[in-house]
């Protein structure tokens, strides 16, 4: 997610994963449960366990990297201050 949800009033993205861990989250026929979530620096590391509905033994785990930018957001017609967050 490299956007605020919500810039100049118009939403820009949505979170599309569950926000607490161990709570199973139905995404349409997908299935998809925190599993844990690490704050590291400018970092959020989180792990997943996704599955389809109806195909209860093939599930997947999933890593998401997540940058945090705090105030250095990508903006619609703006540009970061600084590229340090992406070296």
């Amino acid at each position: 997610m490299l956007s605020k949800l919500i810039e100049n009033n118009n939403k820009k993205c949505a979170i599309y994963w569950p926000t607490y861990t161990g709570t199973p989250t139905m995404f349409g026929h997908i299935i998809v449960t925190l599993i844990s979530i690490e704050h590291i620096a400018n970092y959020s590391i989180r792990t997943f366990k996704v599955k389809h509905s109806t195909m209860v033994d093939d599930e997947r785990i999933v890593t998401q990297f997540q940058v945090s930018f705090h105030n250095q957001i990508f903006k619609t017609f703006g540009l970061l201050n600084s590229k340090l967050f992406f070296l």
